[in-house]
Order: C-alpha cells, then structure tokens, then sequence
C-alpha cells in the first residue's frame, strides 16, 4: 500500500510539471470588424447583442458586440478582445435587439444569416435583419 501511494505521488507530480501555462498561450490573430445592424424598414437596432457564431465545419471563433443607440458595433472575442477571427459566421441577435426582428435571428441554430469576416474587410457595412 504505501508503494502504491509514493507511485501516484510521483505520478502527479510528473503531470503537474508538465502543464502549459494558459497565460504564455497567445490568441490568434483577430481583426477589428465593424458594422451597422438594422431592422427590416432600415431603421438601426437599438441596444441589445449581436453574435458571431462560425458556421458549423468552418474556422473562427464566436464574436460578439453591444449594439449602439445608432445600430453601430465593433465584434470583440477571447474575452473582450477587439476583433474576431477571419471566417464563416452566422449571426444572432440577443436582448432588446430581438425588439421587431425575426424569432429565427435569435440563436445561431436558426438564423439564416451567413456574413464573411476577413483580414481585408473592416467594416462589413449594414446587416439587414429582414
């Protein structure tokens, strides 16, 4: 018995020096997107979230952004972050956003809505929530 115990004692030891840091692993690289959300009339989205989810298969992390009084955001991600990821995304909204807009725009699993982020393009202009 006392055999086994210093065996599992080395054990975890052995384990526990060979952990990663999370701190020293960086993000990857994101770019700074921004756009405009607006209701079907053309009218901007007051308020509310609106969420980058990359579709399913696709690269990229989940982006998010509080919506300005003037439909304007600026996607952030890994924990506040500015930016997100190049890629596939579908887009929800969340909160007040959800104010006259389509049920299906509320969660990723049925939005319909599919945007491109890349490195090139900063701003995607205006996401018309029809």
């Amino acid at each position: 018995m006392r055999l086994t115990t210093v065996w599992i004692w080395m054990f975890l030891a052995m384990v526990a020096g060979c952990g990663v840091n999370a701190s020293s692993i960086e993000p990857p690289e994101t770019v700074v997107v921004s756009g405009k959300a607006v209701q079907p009339n053309g009218q901007p989205i007051t308020g509310g979230r609106i969420r980058f989810t990359p579709v399913e298969g696709k690269a990229g992390a989940e982006a998010y952004a509080e919506i300005q009084a003037d439909g304007s955001f600026t996607l952030q991600s890994f924990g506040g972050r500015d930016g997100a990821m190049p890629g596939t995304y579908k887009v929800s909204l969340s909160g007040k956003a959800m104010t006259r807009i389509a049920q299906k725009y509320q969660g990723p699993e049925t939005s319909t809505l599919i945007v491109e982020v890349t490195k090139d393009k900063k701003d995607l202009g205006i996401i018309k929530f029809q």
